[in-house]
């Protein structure tokens, strides 16, 4: 979901700008990577090697589009820079209960719980994401009810 949200978004930002060219490299790049991890993994894991190879080329996909936008609008980079390190650390959160042995309800717990620490402990969530956070619920702080 993390990286569908974020390819929607990027990929909205680069279709304004005219970016097609970009656009077009970062897909065929995505192809080459999904061709090529298809090949190796579905032969030996079969619909896990396929979810993983889609997976790979959504990845190479997002690297493209976060490249791009970074060449067209170098300030950009505080946007992107933070994917940089939370769709690696989202990949591994949703690995890592599955390798334990967790499935079903227990697993996704765990991958949320994960990635949740991960983004915090790396300093990857948005300060003002933490701001509205430290709000929830304050009463001092919430708008008074109509």
């Amino acid at each position: 979901m993390l990286t569908a949200a974020l390819l929607s978004a990027w990929g909205t930002a680069l279709v304004a700008a005219g970016r097609y060219r970009s656009m077009l490299h970062a897909s065929v790049a995505a192809a080459v990577v999904f061709t090529a991890a298809t090949i190796v993994l579905v032969p030996a894991h079969g619909a896990i090697g396929g979810a993983i190879a889609l997976l790979l080329a959504e990845l190479a996909l997002l690297a493209g589009y976060g490249r791009s936008l970074v060449r067209w609008q170098p300030g950009l980079i505080a946007i992107v820079a933070p994917a940089r390190r939370l769709v690696p650390l989202g990949v591994l959160a949703a690995a890592a209960p599955l390798l334990v042995g967790l499935d079903g309800l227990l697993a996704a717990g765990a991958s949320g719980l994960l990635y949740l620490l991960g983004a915090a402990v790396l300093d990857a969530v948005p300060a003002d994401l933490r701001r509205a956070v430290g709000r929830w619920g304050s009463p001092a702080t919430d708008p008074p009810a109509p």
